[in-house]
């Protein structure tokens, strides 16, 4: 019976996987979200009843902890597959160039804070407290969701300025997970950055 964790499930892709996975009986999925609530009642409204919520915050390492504690109860203390979705993004600053960050330097500061709390340090928190559990499956697979923007090729070619924060702390992300399989390699397991491509995030 594989064990799912999708850390950032309450809209979007990270949702897409419970409401996918929840197709096979067989499979134990625990969603993280910060609001439980909601994305219960979401599950509800989809008539989803095989899918485990539990209430923790990428930026937060002790919510994370307890919420590892939680999940031993579930999967019997280990976990085949970690999903990291948890995101930072900001309708301003997202789509900002360099330089159209000029008199915006406290927006600069804030925004490149932020998003490295959650896109970089609070990955590292997921996969660090997640990790014994990973090691104890026979599968030791982790997947932590990039993006395209990343791509330093696809930037230069396709002329885009556009979303420096985001794209810049997606691709120190990238550089944390390559840093991650070499350091894993000999314990089994799998760690890869993911482009999933174009996902409307604006749902629930």
């Amino acid at each position: 019976m594989p064990s799912y964790i999708i850390i950032g499930a309450s809209r979007g892709l990270g949702y897409e996987w419970l409401r996918h996975l929840s197709r096979d009986s067989e499979n134990t999925i625990v969603g993280l979200v910060r609001n439980p609530d909601a994305v219960e009642a979401k599950l509800a409204s989809d008539s989803i009843r095989n899918v485990n919520i539990i209430k923790a915050d990428l930026t937060d390492h002790k919510s994370l902890s307890a919420a590892v504690t939680k999940t031993v109860d579930l999967t019997g203390g280990s976990v085949d597959y970690l999903i990291i979705n948890g995101v930072h993004q900001d309708p301003v600053g997202d789509f900002l160039s360099p330089t159209e960050f000029i008199g915006r330097e406290e927006l600069l500061h804030d925004y490149m804070v932020k998003a490295i709390e959650t896109n970089v340090v609070g990955v590292m928190y997921g996969i660090n407290a997640y990790l014994p559990l990973v090691r104890k499956s026979s599968v030791k697979k982790i997947t932590v969701i990039s993006t395209g923007l990343a791509d330093l090729e696809l930037a230069l070619q396709g002329n885009m300025s556009f979303f420096v924060t985001y794209s810049a702390v997606k691709a120190a992300l990238n550089m944390v997970v390559a840093k991650y399989s070499i350091d894993l390699r000999a314990d089994g397991v799998t760690i890869i950055a993911l482009s999933p491509g174009l996902v409307n995030q604006l749902d629930v």
